[in-house]
């Protein structure tokens, strides 16, 4: 229980921390760490349905695929090329574009981490609030390891 007070604690903690990041950007970078996150999962879901038949954790969670997996990793690096073309946020466009490799990778894992978490509680879903969706945590799962990841990613980032 520590544990999950902890990882959710941490996570929408790193929300708030990434607002105020000093670099006067931290608007930028949560636009830029929730639409890896979407885009992300969208592109995840529709490549998985369309070409997913080699499963990626079928006893973590079973409709997750290779292709849905991949897809996801490629569009997130597609969103951080947009946002150095565009001129979003005034950092090296090394930094947005590794920045959103590592959201795309440590995104699913944040939703395979949640997904461990109900297999072990033996639930479908976190919560009844938002039924069919896997539950409040579902629509958060990806963030709360995204995000403390982004703060330390940008902290550690020679300027």
């Amino acid at each position: 229980q520590i544990a999950c007070i902890l990882w959710i604690g941490l996570g929408f903690g790193a929300l708030l921390a990434l607002r105020q990041q000093s670099d006067g950007l931290g608007f930028w970078w949560l636009i830029l760490l929730f639409a890896n996150l979407w885009v992300g999962d969208t592109a995840a879901y529709l490549f998985g349905v369309w070409l997913g038949k080699a499963k990626l954790a079928p006893t973590i969670s079973p409709n997750k695929t290779i292709a849905g997996s991949i897809a996801q990793i490629t569009s997130s690096v597609a969103v951080g090329v947009v946002f150095v073309a565009a001129g979003w946020i005034d950092a090296p466009a090394l930094l947005i574009v590794c920045a959103s490799l590592m959201i795309g990778v440590i995104g699913q894992v944040g939703d395979l981490f949640e997904s461990v978490l109900k297999r072990a509680a033996g639930e479908k879903e976190s919560s009844t609030i938002i039924p069919g969706h896997g539950g409040v945590l579902d629509r958060f799962d990806s963030t709360l390891l995204a995000a403390p990841s982004l703060y330390v990613m940008l902290n550690a980032w020679p300027r």
